[in-house]
């Protein structure tokens, strides 16, 4: 396997990713008409506002097992012997 699937693997969240199969697509495309061109720079745009979306969710979702946390500590019960 090549150097560069392993390393777009590690970095499948992020928005590296997308730019660099964005660079991919466009050593392909460079004899190729405009509208193609567009067009994989459209897919990098897409690409980005995906992986800005999912690290927002798993923001979101840190929060609330933060604040979980937070609840289930306040409920200890005290003893009948504790003040």
């Amino acid at each position: 396997r090549a150097h560069s699937d392993v390393y777009f693997e590690k970095e499948r969240f992020s928005k590296v990713a997308c730019t660099f199969t964005f660079k991919k697509e466009q050593k392909k495309s460079k004899n190729k008409p405009a509208s193609k061109k567009a067009e994989i720079k459209s897919n990098k745009q897409e690409c980005e506002k995906k992986k800005e979306k999912k690290r927002k969710k798993r923001k979101k979702k840190k929060k609330k097992k933060k604040k979980k946390k937070k609840k289930k500590k306040k409920k200890k019960k005290k003893k009948k012997g504790e003040h």
